[in-house]
């Protein structure tokens, strides 16, 4: 079972306990657990996906008996070094010893994209471009054959609907959705989408097996955008993800 988590702009995708995509609002479901994950992938730098990593640091420090791994393109782990973990934002926890002396608190592992990563029991992740920011990308994440393709923060879908066509074990997406339609200059300025901007590429779908997890609304826009998606629908089958947890069964 894999749940995408979701809390006002903020998101995670948990994989398993070890596992997760992005690190947004990510510590209230973890709890006590959260000294448990080993991994998290990160689609980008940008603060909303990033937000929780400096306290699962620093919480239960002597319950933590492996590091905490980030693994990311090359350009979002320098942002992390530069701008996080950099002596001055938030101590620089990779030079920080595991109380259990097996390793440092913060590793970095370095991916590229279109390589496929395997990891846990029977998994792999593929990272793909996405246009957002430097350093941005999407994950498919497989498990037994099946897979969900998570966007994160888009703006351009063409390679993202390329692959949904030609991999038909995908059969789940979690994309954003960020600003109403008539945002459409501040959403392709920020690299987001809008629903009209969403649903028009959606349309080139040659396939409708697909469930589409909408996620990443901007709280003061989310009734706008919740109606217009309603509107622009059609026959896909759309789940909303802010503000509830939906499970998937992997």
């Amino acid at each position: 079972m894999i749940e995408i988590i979701g809390r006002k702009g903020t998101s995670s995708v948990l994989l398993n306990k070890y596992n997760v995509i992005d690190a947004g609002n990510i510590f209230k479901k973890l709890a006590n657990e959260s000294y448990k994950l080993e991994n998290i992938w990160l689609t980008h730098a940008h603060l909303d996906h990033i937000v929780d990593i400096p306290f699962l640091l620093d919480k239960d420090v002597e319950k933590r008996e492996k590091s905490l791994n980030i693994i990311a393109l090359e350009e979002t782990i320098e942002t992390l070094k530069d701008c996080m973990f950099n002596d001055k934002i938030w101590p620089d926890f990779s030079k920080i010893d595991l109380l259990n002396g097996q390793g440092k608190m913060l590793t970095y592992t370095t991916i590229e994209i279109d390589k496929l990563y395997s990891f846990g029991n029977n998994e792999t992740m593929e990272p793909f471009t996405t246009y957002h920011t430097n350093g941005s990308c999407g994950f498919i994440y497989t498990k037994n054959q099946k897979s969900i393709l998570v966007t994160s923060d888009i703006n351009q879908m063409e390679g993202v609907i390329h692959l949904l066509n030609q991999r038909k074990n995908i059969n789940h997406i979690v994309i954003e959705c960020s600003f109403p339609s008539n945002m459409k200059e501040l959403a392709n300025l920020s690299q987001h989408l809008t629903p009209s901007l969403l649903f028009k590429a959606l349309k080139e779908l040659k396939r409708d097996d697909i469930t589409v997890y909408i996620s990443h609304t901007k709280a003061s826009y989310e009734k706008k955008i919740n109606d217009e998606i309603s509107q622009y629908r059609g026959d896909l089958t759309i789940k909303t993800v802010n503000c509830k947890e939906i499970s998937l069964f992997f």
